[in-house]
C-alpha cells in the first residue's frame, strides 16, 4: 500500500534517453560551449496550465548519461494557497536529435503553486554546462461563486487570481449573511471575516463587526503557523503549528488555544489535539491523532494511498480501539473514501463510505475543460438506489471555477 502525506520532492524517477535513428549520426556539440537556449515555461511565466509540458532545449549535444533528475530538478518554491508542501514525481528524457530535455511529471502539477526547474550538473562532451533555471507558477482557476440548498456565495480577485473579497448570502432573498476579505503578503495571509452589517446597517462599509481574524504564516522550511483572533481583537484565540521536514513533509501538526493571556507561544497555552505523520520511503505515510499533548493513546488514525505518480487513490479512516494502537485487532474501520481519475491523473470523482451500514454515501466531482483547468465541483449524496451517478442521486452543492485565471 502505498500511503501519503504532503510531500515536497526535489526529484523522483528514471533518465529515459532516445537514440538516434538506425543509420543516422548523432550532432556534434556546436561551435563554443553548449549551453541551455531555452526553458519552458519560461522564467517568469504565470497561469501556467497543471499539464504544460515542460522542455529544456540546449544550443547543442549533452552528454545523455548526463540527464538524471539529479542534475534536472523540478521542485515547488512556495505552496501559493496551498498549507503544507507539494507532491512531485517526474522523469526526466534527452532527446539527442533536437537536443531537448523534457521534463515529465508523473500527474498534475498543482493549481496556485509556483515551481522551478533547475539545470545543473549537464555535461557535454565531459565539460559541465553553465547552470540555468527558470520560474513559473500554474494556473488558480480560482472559485467565482457556490450554491447549496440554502445559502450561495461570490468571489471577487487580484489579477493573478487569487481571492480577496468571499460575500456569503442567503439562497432565498440574497441578503448578505457575512463577507470576508483576504490580504497577502511574503508567507503571509489574513483573513478578515465581517458577521455584521454595523451601525449604518450597510455592508461592506467601515463599521462593518469583524468576527474573526486568520493569520497565516507559510514558510518554505521548518513550522507553517495559522492563528485566529476572535473578534478582529490583538488577542489570540486558537492556533495551529505545521512542522515540516527537509524534504518538506509534514511530521506534526499541533492545535493549541493561546490561554488567557491571548499571546501565542507562552506557558498557559494549551494543546487541545495533534497529530503526528510517519513514513515509509517518499509516498507511504500514517497520520495518527491524539488527544491533548501526549502520544501514548491514539484516538483514531488514517491511511493514504497513493500511486506511483502521486495521484491518490484513497484514503480509510479508522478508530484506534481500547488498546489506542493504530493497525491493532481492535480497531474500528469507519470510513473509506475513494477517488477516480481520468487519463491525465485528475481526480474526476471521490466516493466516501461511512461504517456501519451506510446505504447512501456521499461523493465529489470534478470537472475540467480541455486543457485539464478546474471548471466545476459538484458534491452530492447517492439516492434510495445508494448507486453513485444515476438519477436519483441529490446535488447538494455546487462550485463554479475560473478556468482562464
Amino acid at each position: 500500500m502505498h500511503r501519503f502525506a504532503l510531500v515536497l520532492l526535489t526529484a523522483c524517477g528514471s533518465v529515459q534517453t532516445s537514440a538516434p535513428d538506425a543509420g543516422s549520426t548523432a550532432d556534434a556539440p556546436a561551435a563554443g560551449p553548449v549551453a541551455v537556449d531555452s526553458i519552458s515555461p519560461a522564467d517568469g511565466a504565470t497561469k501556467v496550465g497543471v499539464l504544460a509540458p515542460i522542455t529544456i532545449h540546449l544550443t547543442g549535444a549533452a552528454d545523455p548519461a548526463s540527464v538524471t533528475p539529479a542534475s534536472v530538478k523540478l521542485a515547488t518554491v512556495d505552496v501559493g494557497q496551498q498549507y503544507g508542501a507539494t507532491l512531485i514525481a517526474y522523469d526526466v528524457s534527452y532527446d539527442d536529435a533536437t537536443h531537448t530535455i523534457t521534463v515529465a511529471p508523473r500527474g498534475p502539477l498543482a493549481r496556485a503553486t509556483a515551481y522551478q526547474v533547475d539545470v545543473g550538473g549537464v555535461t557535454a562532451a565531459g565539460a559541465p554546462i553553465a547552470a540555468a533555471k527558470a520560474r513559473f507558477a500554474t494556473v488558480v482557476n480560482p472559485i467565482t461563486s457556490w450554491q447549496s440548498s440554502s445559502e450561495t456565495g461570490t468571489y471577487e480577485h487580484d489579477a493573478a487570481g487569487l481571492i480577496t473579497v468571499r460575500v456569503d448570502s442567503s439562497l432565498a432573498d440574497h441578503s448578505i449573511e457575512d463577507w470576508s476579505q483576504t490580504t497577502r503578503g511574503p508567507g503571509v495571509v489574513d483573513i478578515i471575516v465581517y458577521g455584521g452589517a454595523g451601525t449604518d446597517g450597510t455592508w461592506r462599509t467601515a463599521d462593518d463587526t469583524v468576527t474573526t481574524h486568520l493569520h497565516y504564516d507559510v514558510e518554505p522550511a521548518g513550522i507553517d503557523q495559522s492563528i485566529s483572533y476572535p473578534g478582529g481583537g490583538a488577542k489570540a484565540g486558537s492556533y495551529t503549528t505545521v512542522a515540516r521536514d527537509a524534504q518538506g513533509r509534514r511530521t506534526i501538526a499541533r492545535y493549541r488555544s493561546a490561554g488567557t493571556d491571548g499571546v501565542v507561544g507562552n506557558a498557559d497555552d494549551t494543546t487541545s489535539s495533534h497529530g503526528d505523520f510517519t513514513y515509509s520511503g517518499d509516498w507511504d505515510a500514517l497520520y495518527v491523532s491524539y488527544d491533548g499533548a501526549g502520544s501514548d493513546h491514539a484516538n483514531n488514525y488514517s491511511d493514504f494511498d497513493y500511486d506511483d505518480r502521486g495521484v491518490l487513490l484513497s484514503i480509510d479512516a479508522y478508530g484506534a480501539g481500547a488498546d489506542g494502537l493504530p493497525h491493532t485487532a481492535d480497531d474500528v474501520h469507519y470510513a473509506h473514501e475513494a477517488y477516480e481519475h481520468d487519463a491525465r491523473g485528475l481526480s474526476t470523482r471521490d466516493v466516501v463510505h461511512t461504517f456501519p451500514g451506510d446505504a447512501t454515501p456521499s461523493y465529489t466531482s470534478w470537472h475540467y475543460d480541455a486543457g485539464g483547468n478546474l471548471t466545476e465541483v459538484q458534491q452530492a449524496t447517492t439516492g434510495s438506489d445508494g448507486i453513485v451517478g444515476t438519477a436519483d442521486d441529490v446535488i447538494t452543492y455546487v462550485e463554479r471555477h475560473d478556468p482562464t485565471l
